[in-house]
């Protein structure tokens, strides 16, 4: 797995980031856009970051797949972010559309449903307006900051207007 070509070319400055960047990558699990951000910080050459991400990412340490799913869990489940505002934050992240679709495939449909009635029963006890049509316009403007999609939204909130 781990590629040596990339490896003897790294030399002992490099060595040195390369190290941090492993314990880095240790302690979380890390994309390579936050590790080249990382890796910035630290002061390492722009030249040097890239051969550090490749072997970090030929070693596996870094591992987008890996990632995208620990992501996708954490937001969803800890952070109660929807699908969207998951997907538009990895994006920002540079990670490829595919492994993000794959990533987003992997949230538990029950579960997930279950946190978005929970956020938006949590939300609607806040509501103290007897007009429950202004009080359903409320909640569904706050789950779509939330990242939820529409059509779940409308499914949710019709029990809210019963």
């Amino acid at each position: 797995m781990c590629n040596f070509a990339i490896l003897m070319k790294i030399d002992a400055t490099e060595q040195i980031y390369l190290e941090k960047a492993q314990q880095f990558c240790a302690a979380d699990e890390q994309c390579s856009a936050s590790v080249m951000r990382k890796l910035a910080d630290w002061g390492c050459p722009l030249t040097s970051a890239p051969k550090i991400v490749d072997v970090l990412t030929s070693t596996g340490y870094i591992d987008e797949n890996r990632y995208v799913c620990r992501y996708c869990e954490s937001k969803a489940f800890h952070q109660k972010w929807g699908r969207i505002k998951i997907t538009s934050m990895l994006r920002q992240k540079h990670i490829p559309g595919d492994v993000i679709s794959k990533g987003i495939k992997t949230i538990n449909e029950e579960e997930y449903r279950k946190v978005l009635c929970e956020v938006a029963a949590t939300k609607w006890a806040t509501y103290t307006d007897d007009d429950n049509e202004r009080n359903v316009s409320r909640l569904t403007a706050f789950l779509l900051s939330r990242g939820y999609e529409i059509e779940i939204i409308k499914e949710i909130t019709k029990d809210f207007i019963e």
